[in-house]
């Protein structure tokens, strides 16, 4: 695979010839890697851009799995997780009754224009039931 600098993007003919052949190469920036230019097709874009978005969630599935293990989080039983999962069910369905909040059934659509700080929402609820 060759690697590049990203002054070498400023497109030069050179590499734009030697991709074909390459096949893969990785844009550099301050000793950096920052991207990969790969070669498609017309016949071959979409599949080659779902391939990388595939690989793109299973790294990040593996990077949560990983963080989650440096938690503790893999040594909770499935006693805990089922205790947790009755809590949840059961504050849901509070709020329901109280009609703080409403659910018709069906998959959530997910929240717009959301912005989110702090830990993610699992961390925090698995760090205060301890």
């Amino acid at each position: 695979m060759k690697f590049l600098n990203v002054q070498d993007l400023n497109p030069t003919a050179e590499v734009w010839q030697d991709l074909p052949t390459e096949r893969d190469m990785v844009v550099m920036s301050e000793g950096r890697p920052i991207a990969v230019l790969s070669t498609v097709t017309k016949s071959t874009l979409e599949e080659t851009l779902t391939m990388i978005r595939r690989a793109r969630a299973i790294i990040a599935a593996n990077e949560m799995q990983r963080r989650s293990a440096e938690l503790g989080h893999d040594q909770i039983s499935l006693d805990e997780i089922n205790d947790e999962v009755t809590s949840a069910r059961r504050t849901l369905a509070a709020l329901r009754e109280e009609g703080r909040v409403t659910w018709s059934g069906g998959k959530p659509k997910g929240l717009r224009d959301v912005e989110v700080r702090g830990e993610p929402v699992s961390t925090t609820i698995l760090e205060n039931r301890r």
